[in-house]
């Protein structure tokens, strides 16, 4: 069973278990840059920003959640037929994602499942750059999956590039030196990175492009820790116990 189908099944456990009504209202859309962003200033190329994502915004009662997407949709429906969706694309998981982001709000299971703005990325990146330096051993190498610039330069930063290793899907990231580190391909490099590094952070947008699963194995292979980062990932984290930092996020 895949992590997102695990986190439904424990989800519908506590619906159940809640008498938290199916037939709920949910409204999903695609938040503008700002909207969803502010003025993250000096940092320009958030995938945001550059158009590459956009960040799908779900409310159900009165609570809202968060995804990553490239893929987004504006939608109406009820929790029901959200739950019963079949997650076999990115639009979908994204839709489902964030249901189960604005939920696990709703039921009191997680917060931190909407979006930090203005300055706050730069203070999040800082405050994980922080948190990583004292789980690291001595000359100890962090790995990144997910090019998100306030996390690279901040750990960057604060380690010195040199023990620093990231991974990214876009091509016009791929093989770019951001920050005195060289960003490589995740689709080819992703074991080779494992292998180098000691512990690694991991974009929760990895639920939505459907590449967590691949991922979790490679790294459990060789018995190296995941932390995961974001609001994509906040509610499924707290339904199945998995690390997880995004301490900006409200």
């Amino acid at each position: 069973m895949t992590l997102l189908a695990s986190a439904i099944k424990n989800l519908n456990d506590v619906i159940r278990e809640s008498s938290y009504p199916t037939g709920s209202n949910i409204t999903a859309r695609a938040l503008g840059v700002e909207e969803a962003l502010g003025d993250p200033s000096p940092y320009k190329d958030f995938a945001l920003q550059r158009g590459v994502e956009k960040l799908m915004d779900v409310e159900i009662d009165g609570h809202h959640g968060q995804s990553f997407t490239s893929s987004p949709s504006n939608w109406v429906g009820t929790l029901s037929d959200v739950l019963t969706m079949n997650p076999d694309d990115d639009r979908s998981r994204a839709l489902i994602i964030g249901t189960v982001n604005a939920l696990s709000s709703a039921l009191g299971i997680c917060g931190h499942t909407v979006h930090c703005k203005d300055s706050e990325p730069d203070s999040c990146g800082s405050e994980i750059a922080d948190l990583i330096e004292e789980k690291l051993p001595p000359d100890g190498i962090l790995g990144i999956v997910g090019y998100q610039p306030a996390m690279l330069r901040n750990a960057s930063e604060k380690l010195g590039p040199q023990r620093v290793k990231i991974v990214d899907l876009n091509p016009a990231n791929i093989g770019q030196v951001r920050y005195g580190v060289e960003v490589w391909n995740g689709d080819e490099d992703m074991e080779r990175m494992a292998d180098q590094v000691d512990l690694c952070l991991v974009t929760g947008s990895t639920l939505v492009n459907d590449t967590i699963d691949s991922i979790v194995e490679i790294y459990e292979r060789r018995d190296k820790e995941i932390i995961f980062f974001g609001t994509t990932i906040s509610g499924t984290g707290a339904l199945l116990g998995l690390n997880h930092l995004c301490p900006k996020s409200c």
